[in-house]
Formats: structure tokens, C-alpha cells, sequence
């Protein structure tokens, strides 16, 4: 008796009882993603395009696996448009392990819900390095370094992690190096943020490490945050964060625009205020 066929069945529904879905791999940019499932990189890709995304998801519950490769956006473009990854309006969207490089914006997952982004290191953008708008999201270990805006009004801010979206959290990111340069007519300055949420209530912020964030011109502008939690954040917890050098005329560790906030046991080294707002907990620095 064969019994391949048997196997080939049994095959088939220990695939369909588990999610198991066969990698798809990304050999190419521009990509777009039309259906769910896992797909990888298996080398570094270049997006060499002023404009437009590297990779486009068009399809929710999908993961991208950079595998421990880089996508390489052009670098040096103050004029860029481009993205690295981004999807909107879906859902469970994950992306992981590997570096993003050289974008406007490194990973942009506009609305939808449950996304998952880390392990992802994101360097050298113009005006935000990850954004995440959308509930139960999570965005945890990545490193993001080395945003750098160009001169507003094109690109006024630059922000480290960008982050929205009820119960999402914030956990344990490495943010450096996250500049807005002044408008070079007016001086009037620009404004950065290392971690920035709102329309976030309910959120959790902690165990993340920022340091390095600027902004230059003058005192009508010129904002710098090591984090920043806006009006839009009720009831959020700020906890066990580290908030190195901030330097701008007006420099905030961690900024706090709802009383209901409470933040507790974190260290903000140089920063002339280091706390704003919110509800003190106890054990802050």
C-alpha cells in the first residue's frame, strides 16, 4: 500500500491545526505582501528610489523576519519620501531581527491593531525612526539611533518611536542620537522627541534607555523630550526608564500632559526639567 497519500494528509491538517505556513522569502525591493504568512529576507536589499515604500503590507497577520539582513534606503537625502516597511489599516502585523536604514521613515503600521515590532535596529531616518498606531500593539528591545530631521516646514520634528494605540506598550528600546535642526531663515527651532505617544491610554513605558535627543534654534522652538506622553494618554504608567543627555533651550526628561499618569523608579541624568506632570510614585531621580 503507498502511503504517501496518507502522509501528504497528514501533512496537510498538522499544517492547518497549527498556522505552519511555508516562508516566503523577499529577494527584491520594491516588495509588496498581498497575503498572511511569514516572509524573510536571506540577504541585505538596497531601495535605492527618493520615494515610495521598500516593503508595502497590503494583507493582515503577517511577519517579517529580516533574518539578521538590513534593508538600505538612500542615505544623505534630505529630500527623501520613502519608507521601510509599512502597512495600514491591518492587523497583527510583526516585524523583527534585522535593520532598516536610510528612510524618511524606518517602519510606519498606520492603524489596525496587535502589531509586534523588535529585535529591529532602525538608523540614520530623516523624521521618525518606528511608528505604530494601533491597539494591543507592542514595541519592545529595537535600536533606534541617528534620526536626524531635515528643515522644517518639511520635516520640523524627529522622533525616536512614535507610538499610539490603547494598552500598547513601550519596553525595553534603545533610543540615541535624535536631532531637529532650526529652520534656516528664522532660526525658529525644531522639536524631538526620543519616545513619543499619544491617543495612548492605558499605555506602559518602561525599562527603555534614551539618551542623545536635541533640537537647536531659538526659544521659539528648540524642544527636546526623552520621552513625552500627551493628552491623549490616561491612566498610562511611565516606569524603571533611563533618560540621558537632552539638549535643546527647553530640555524634558519625561513630559506628562495627564495628571492620572504615574510614573515611578526612573532616572533622568541632564535634563532642565526632568519631570512634567503626571502622578509621582515614588522612587524617581
Amino acid at each position: 500500500m503507498d502511503a504517501r497519500p496518507l502522509l501528504v494528509a497528514l501533512f496537510v491538517l498538522i499544517s492547518a491545526s497549527t498556522g505552519w505556513t511555508q516562508t516566503k522569502v523577499i529577494n527584491s525591493l520594491p516588495y509588496t505582501i498581498k497575503t498572511p504568512g511569514t516572509y524573510r529576507l536571506h540577504k541585505s536589499l538596497s531601495y535605492p528610489a527618493t520615494s515610495g515604500n521598500a516593503i508595502t503590507v497590503n494583507a493582515s497577520n503577517v511577519t517579517i523576519d529580516l533574518g539578521g539582513f538590513s534593508v538600505i534606503g538612500t542615505m544623505d537625502n534630505p529630500d527623501l519620501a520613502t519608507r521601510g516597511i509599512t502597512a495600514e489599516g491591518r492587523e497583527f502585523v510583526t516585524i523583527r531581527n534585522g535593520t532598516i536604514r536610510g528612510f524618511r521613515d524606518g517602519v510606519v503600521l498606520d492603524g489596525g491593531r496587535n502589531h509586534l515590532v523588535e529585535n529591529t535596529a532602525v538608523d540614520s531616518c530623516i523624521t521618525t525612526g518606528i511608528v505604530v498606531s494601533g491597539s494591543d500593539s507592542i514595541v519592545r528591545d529595537n535600536r533606534v539611533s541617528n534620526i536626524s530631521s531635515g528643515q522644517p516646514p518639511n520635516a520640523p520634528e524627529a522622533i525616536g518611536l512614535n507610538v499610539s494605540g490603547a494598552h500598547v506598550r513601550v519596553k525595553n528600546n534603545d533610543v540615541t542620537s535624535i536631532s531637529a535642526a532650526p529652520d534656516v531663515s528664522t532660526f525658529v527651532g525644531g522639536v524631538s522627541y526620543g519616545i513619543f505617544l499619544d491617543a495612548a491610554s492605558e499605555a506602559m513605558v518602561e525599562g527603555n534607555r534614551v539618551t542623545g535627543i536635541s533640537a537647536f534654534g531659538n526659544r521659539t522652538g528648540a524642544n527636546a523630550y526623552g520621552i513625552s506622553l500627551k493628552s491623549g494618554c490616561p491612566d498610562a504608567i511611565v516606569a524603571n526608564n533611563r533618560i540621558g543627555l537632552i539638549d535643546a533651550v527647553n530640555p524634558f526628561g519625561v513630559e506628562m500632559q495627564v495628571d492620572s499618569i504615574k510614573y515611578r523608579d526612573n532616572i533622568v541624568v541632564t535634563a532642565r526639567y526632568s519631570y512634567s506632570g503626571g502622578t509621582d510614585v515614588g522612587n524617581n531621580q
